[in-house]
């Protein structure tokens, strides 16, 4: 019997961890019926990759060697990676395509990625629905999705996913880290996409506090670390840098040093095994003032963090953060709501439970790679990119290319006179450089 090939793909040089950590959870768990080959390319991460050696999911990248073995595959990968992905499987004839939304920001880094007065968002939008090729890690991602094409689209859900943990490896903090100060972790990157969810929260934090002081600590790093203003907070909150922890060694240092943590994502999901509280923040990619979250069993849609306006057509409520510090320190209720949110985890996020929703969703795909090469909105953007390789760089990748397109952008906002002789001077640079040759 012939397998079906199932393909998660991550662009190259990209630093996601929730998604390399996802697609190889759910990789692995498909990759056990014998009736499917799944492979990973591009994930660099070492320490996953190490974690599923015993799988029977194939991390590869494609080369001019193996890629006759992806003819005939249904591609995974995040929407936002469209056009990384057809240059490097350009040489593909047969393959089906599944776009996912992990992201609420994705079909803007997309966009970004354009020429925009030659793409039309909606129109791919549409082609996704009518080939069912489409599917959203939660409902923040759907209503975004929705948005783009001002119709409702059927709930096709790629959530976050945990291991089901053993009962062994479980470790409950029943006591309160200290008796007059609170100790909070922040688990997650540092990027621009989610300093802004660190921030206001430690906003809302200085002010909920009163007499109280606390412990903020920052397991995570990343290029937006330093918007954070320390001094602002200081003496009250005491943040704490941790840089990257993993596995164990973050486990124990989240159950010795945090009452509760404040996360989302995938890290939302991986530390609810521990039965510490877990506080959804609000996501955004600039800078805002709510004062409104989330404990993570109080969610809908398996969506582990709201941006304002999904939060607010959800119809969510939410709780301030004086209520969390209450629930807390006052009441006493570490112990009752980490339980929940470890119960609604293992009731919603548990790979066993989602794997055979998503197989589904993967085999229900037409969208086809010579079908979307030739929709007229892709095929425009992918001449632009042949066109630079054959007169600029013919070696170019996609992300090259991308480089070119933004000094593009900001060339043609200048008034036309320097646009000449930017031009013109590019030329000359061109062609003293072939003489050279």
């Amino acid at each position: 019997m012939k397998k079906t090939k199932i393909v998660f793909y991550s662009r190259k040089d990209v630093v996601a961890r929730g998604d390399f950590a996802l697609y190889s959870r759910i990789g692995a768990e498909l990759a056990e019926n014998e009736n499917y080959t799944v492979y990973y390319v591009n994930n660099p991460d070492a320490t996953i990759r190490a974690q599923y050696r015993f799988s029977n999911l194939i991390y590869t990248s494609i080369t001019e060697k193996n890629k006759k073995d992806f003819e005939g595959a249904i591609f995974i990968f995040p929407i936002n990676t469209l056009f990384c992905l057809l240059e490097e499987i350009r040489d593909i004839k047969d393959a089906k395509l599944l776009c996912v939304l992990l992201h609420p920001n994705t079909l803007d880094w997309l966009a970004n990625q354009t020429v925009k007065r030659w793409f039309d968002m909606s129109k791919l939008v549409n082609l996704l629905k009518q080939t069912n090729a489409y599917a959203v890690q939660d409902g923040d991602n759907l209503l975004k999705l929705e948005g783009k094409i001002g119709q409702s689209l059927e709930p096709r859900f790629f959530p976050v996913m945990m291991e089901t943990p053993d009962s062994e490896t479980i470790r409950l903090s029943l006591k309160n880290i200290e008796d007059k100060v609170a100790n909070i972790a922040w688990l997650g990157r540092l990027d621009g996409d989610k300093i802004y969810s660190v921030i206001n929260f430690l906003d809302n934090l200085y002010e909920a506090l009163g007499e109280k002081t606390a412990k903020f600590h920052i397991i995570g790093d990343g290029n937006a670390v330093t918007r954070i203003n320390i001094s602002k907070y200081t003496p009250k909150i005491q943040i704490v840098f941790c840089s990257y922890l993993f596995g164990e060694k973050r486990d124990k240092y989240i159950m010795e040093n945090a009452d509760f943590v404040v996360a989302m994502g995938m890290s939302a999901i991986e530390i609810a095994p521990l039965k510490v509280p877990v506080v959804l923040p609000i996501v955004s990619p600039s800078p805002f003032r709510e004062d409104v979250f989330l404990y993570l069993y109080e969610t809908k849609y398996f969506c582990p963090g709201w941006s304002l306006d999904g939060f607010a057509k959800a119809s969510l409520k939410g709780r301030t953060c004086e209520i969390i510090i209450n629930d807390i320190y006052a009441e006493e209720k570490k112990v009752e709501i980490g339980q929940k949110c470890y119960d609604y985890a293992i009731e919603n996020f548990s790979v066993n439970k989602n794997a055979e929703k998503v197989l589904q969703i993967i085999e229900r795909t037409t969208l086809t790679v010579e079908q979307i090469r030739k929709e007229p909105i892709v095929k425009r953007q992918l001449t632009l990119f042949n066109l630079y390789r054959r007169f600029v760089n013919k070696n170019a990748n996609w992300n090259r290319y991308l480089l070119f397109l933004d000094k593009f952008k900001l060339l043609m906002k200048r008034p036309k006179r320097e646009i000449v002789k930017t031009v013109i001077k590019k030329l000359k640079e061109a062609l003293c450089a072939k003489k050279r040759k």
